[in-house]
Formats: C-alpha cells, sequence, structure tokens
C-alpha cells in the first residue's frame, strides 16, 4: 500500500502499535485462518519488528526457549481459548503476551480467568479497527461476528464495526447519512455517534467523499443476503473462498507463473480484475474472451 493510498494512515498506525508491545527477538504468531489478516494488517512492515518468525500458532511445541512469545488474536473467546493451550507450552519464555484487536471483551477476558494463566500472560489491546485490502475496501478484525451477536448475544463486535466505520469517517469524511437497516445495525448506528461526540468534531475535518453509507443487519433477512451474486467478483469471492483477496486455484486452471504456486492474490491490482469484477458475468465471459 502505497502512500497514497486513504488507508495508509491506518496501515502506519497498526505498525506503530506493534513496535510498542513486540520487544526485540520475540517470536510471533497467530492462528493459522487469523494470518493473513495480520499479514495483509502491516504488509511487508511486519519484518520491520525484528521478530525471530511469525508462524502459525499450530506450529508451537513444547520447547525450552527462554525467548519473549507474542501471539496476535481477535477478540473472540475461541482463538484467545487456542492461544492460552499453546502458551503453556512456553513456560521459560522470558515473557508472553497476547495481543487481542482490538478491544478485550468480557468473553475473551473469562478464558484466561478461567486458564490459571492470568498472572503469567500478558494481554494488551491491540487497536487496529480496520484491515485494508484495497483502496476501498476493508474488514473488521471480526471472524464470528453472526454466531457472537445472534447466538451468543455478545456485542463487543458491533463496537468493534462501529469504531472502524468512526476511523473511516476521520480519513474520508462523515457521511452525510447513514441508513441503519436492522436492530442490531441500529445499535452501531448508535455506537458510532457515541463514539464521535467522544473524539469531538475537531477529529472530522476532512471533506465527506461519499453521501451516505447503509448498515444491514442479517436479522433483516437471515437466510438469503445477496441469495444471488450479481457480479464476476462477488461469484470469484463465494465460489473460490477468498481469504483477504487471496484464493486457491481450483483443479483444471493453472497459474501462468508458477507451476507450483496455487494460491494467489485476486485484486485492483490485477488491471484486468479490476475492470471485470463489478461486471455480470455474461459481459465479465466476452470481456475475456475478447482479449
Amino acid at each position: 500500500m502505497n502512500e497514497d493510498e486513504p488507508f495508509q494512515m491506518i496501515c502506519e498506525q497498526a505498525i506503530r502499535g506493534a513496535r510498542m508491545q513486540v520487544e526485540k527477538g520475540s517470536r510471533m504468531y497467530a492462528q493459522s485462518d487469523y494470518m493473513k489478516r495480520i499479514s495483509q494488517l502491516m504488509g511487508n512492515k511486519i519484518l520491520q519488528l525484528n521478530p525471530k518468525c511469525f508462524k502459525a500458532l499450530e506450529t508451537i511445541t513444547e520447547n525450552e526457549a527462554t525467548d519473549p512469545v507474542v501471539v496476535f488474536v481477535p477478540n473472540d473467546p475461541e482463538y484467545v481459548q487456542n492461544a492460552v493451550e499453546k502458551l503453556k507450552l512456553c513456560s521459560k519464555a522470558s515473557s508472553r503476551k497476547i495481543l487481542i484487536m482490538p478491544i478485550y471483551g468480557r468473553l475473551s477476558q473469562r478464558v484466561l480467568e478461567e486458564s490459571g494463566l492470568e498472572k503469567q500472560i500478558t494481554v494488551e489491546e491491540y487497536h487496529a479497527d480496520l484491515i485494508a485490502l484495497e483502496s476501498y475496501m476493508f474488514l473488521s478484525p471480526c471472524p464470528h461476528c453472526f454466531r457472537r451477536v445472534f447466538a451468543m448475544g455478545d456485542i463487543d463486535d458491533l463496537t468493534t464495526i462501529g469504531r472502524g466505520l468512526v476511523k473511516f469517517e476521520m480519513l474520508n469524511g462523515i457521511f452525510k447519512e447513514v441508513h441503519a437497516v436492522g436492530p442490531n445495525a441500529i445499535h452501531t448506528k448508535h455506537i458510532m455517534q457515541e463514539l464521535k461526540a467522544q473524539v469531538g468534531s475537531a477529529s472530522f475535518s476532512v471533506p465527506p467523499t461519499f453521501d451516505s453509507i447503509i448498515i444491514l443487519d442479517r436479522t433483516v433477512d437471515i437466510f438469503t443476503p445477496l441469495f444471488t451474486q450479481t457480479t464476476y467478483g462477488g461469484i470469484i469471492d463465494e465460489s473460490l473462498d477468498n481469504d483477504c483477496n487471496f484464493i486457491t486455484l481450483p483443479d483444471g486452471v493453472n497459474n501462468p507463473n508458477s507451476e507450483t504456486e496455487r494460491e494467489i492474490s485476486v485484486s485492483d491490482l490485477d488491471p484486468a480484475y479490476a475492470e471485470i469484477r463489478g461486471l455480470t458475468l455474461e459481459p465479465a465471459v466476452d470481456y475475456v474472451n475478447q482479449r
């Protein structure tokens, strides 16, 4: 992400926050299904933290190493539980730390309390509310949002989403209109209003880039949101399990740049994909055939 990208400030903030929390020589880990999010958040600058490694959490085995250990997790009790279990194997480490994105919620706190390691493992909030993917595409670090909000009644993720949208407004101007559809969407809108009141109007001096935003609550149509994908990009995302813009090529599709690499990045950095991602399927096929 270059200096002109709208989320550059967010990325730089994430690097500064991590640099303050990660000791030199630390071994850094994240659960395998979360590693891409951390890598996408910090890009190549993750190497500036001078870690001895950045590996999947699952690779930790019982060892005698004394190096500091840091684990990146979202505010999700399952991820925290897995991190705690692996940190138990690093009993000789000079320090054991969990960096939790972006808030340390009550369900996650309960995991550490029940582990008996509350005084041996340090937990710090890592305030990365947005994970930038492209110029105007980002994720909130809420991997199990739907289940937690609707099945468990935990609203931490609504706060995370609200904070992320407020940061977006700080970079791109306040939305002139916020349309909220559904009770949890309305709750998120209220959280945004409260956060903006706390931050103060001086932080929102950028002229508005967008006229409005629509926040949709899955309870409005719980079974069939986007039941039929209408764009080429939507079909690729749904069919090939897009993970932070990375997909694994299906059998029978070759990577022209490598005979062995099956995972590729799909984003607007590919000029052809940038042109056809918003097209419906038939025009997208015509585009490919013409070229």
